[in-house]
């Protein structure tokens, strides 16, 4: 299988190893890895046979300070370098783009950060699922880019809020509602049966 990479290399793969061609046929990360993907501008998440995943340039060096069991690309929104994901079980992280690990925790997973535009200080947030992947008690919360708790894993849903003029998250926990600023301060407390914005509200 050979996997074009925009106008300069090629992902060349077999069953068993990977490599990293450019289109003049010369060899730039060598075809001795178990898996090669490209993750985003140079930069390439491989696996050898015999070791661990990390993330390389063009020259071969590591970009991350640790390998881990399996790292994926996790997109941004639009225009933006995406996030990438590292798996090292029973722990779950996630670092940036300049290859930060932002937080590794036991987490069951990590949705997209959450754009909290108007309040930069605290961007991104992520929202995170922790518990025993049995969905019946997996619970979320929200974690900043330290890996901070802004909100404890206690919920059944988070979500942000729409139509209002600031940042803040509609939490739901058994069949209750509140709302949460993005520093975790309590706006409305979870004692609501519904909370419902119209659009254009102030």
């Amino acid at each position: 299988i050979i996997q074009p990479i925009g106008n300069e290399y090629l992902i060349v793969r077999t069953k068993e190893r990977s490599g990293l061609m450019d289109y003049a046929g010369k060899w730039v990360l060598p075809y001795e890895d178990r898996e090669i993907t490209h993750a985003f501008d140079d930069f390439f998440i491989v696996k050898p046979l015999d070791g661990k995943a990390n993330v390389l340039n063009l020259k071969g060096e590591k970009q991350l300070k640790s390998d881990y069991t399996d790292i994926t690309v996790r997109p941004n929104g639009f225009g933006e370098k995406p996030y990438l994901m590292l798996y090292e079980r029973p722990l779950l992280g996630i670092a940036d783009s300049s290859f930060e690990v932002l937080f590794i925790d036991t987490l069951m997973s990590i949705s997209n950060p959450y754009r909290t535009y108007r309040n930069q200080k605290t961007a991104p947030q992520f929202v995170v699922v922790e518990g025993s992947s049995n969905y019946k008690n997996d619970r979320q919360g929200v974690r900043d880019r330290h890996g901070k708790k802004i909100l404890p894993g206690i919920y059944d849903a988070i979500s942000l809020l729409p139509h209002v003029d600031e940042d803040l998250y509609l939490v739901k926990k058994d069949s209750l509602f509140g709302v949460f600023d993005t520093d975790g301060k309590v706006v409305f407390s979870l004692n609501s049966k519904a909370i419902n914005v119209e659009e254009g509200s102030k």
